[in-house]
C-alpha cells in the first residue's frame, strides 16, 4: 500500500482514478465504484462490512491528450459526521456488469482539525 492521504474531518475527500492505457475499453463506457470504509491495522475489512461513506463519481473525458479520469468525492457535510481515523478504499472498474479491475486498496487518514473555525 501507498503512504496514506490525510484530510481534516469536515473537508471533501476527493480521489482521482486515471487509466493510462484502457486497453479494449472506451473510458466513456466503463463504470467505477468506490467506497469508504473503516480499517484497523491497514488491512481491508470483511466484504460484508457495510461502507462509512461512497463516493460520488464524475467521469472527466480525455482533453489536449491528457488521458481520461474519474473524480470520486466524499462531500465535507459527509466527512464532519464521521469519526477521525483511517479509512480504506479501492476503485472496481466495471464494463456492462463484469469487472474488468480492482485498484490496489489505499489508506485515507481522517483527522480532526488542530485549528477549529470559530
Amino acid at each position: 500500500m501507498a503512504i496514506p492521504f490525510t484530510y481534516p474531518r469536515g473537508e471533501a475527500i476527493i480521489v482521482d482514478l486515471v487509466i493510462a492505457d484502457p486497453g479494449d475499453y472506451d473510458p466513456a463506457t466503463l463504470t467505477i465504484n468506490m467506497s469508504l470504509k473503516v480499517t484497523y491495522n491497514l488491512q481491508p475489512p470483511a466484504a460484508d462490512v457495510e461502507p462509512t461513506a461512497v463516493f460520488a463519481i464524475t467521469y472527466y473525458p480525455a482533453v489536449d491528450g491528457a488521458p481520461a479520469y474519474w473524480e470520486g468525492v466524499i462531500g465535507s457535510d459527509v466527512t464532519a459526521a464521521m469519526t477521525p481515523g483511517s479509512y480504506i478504499t479501492d476503485a472496481q472498474i466495471l464494463s456492462g456488469t463484469s469487472v474488468i479491475a480492482v485498484t490496489s486498496p489505499q489508506i485515507i487518514n481522517l483527522a480532526q482539525s488542530v485549528t477549529p473555525a470559530s
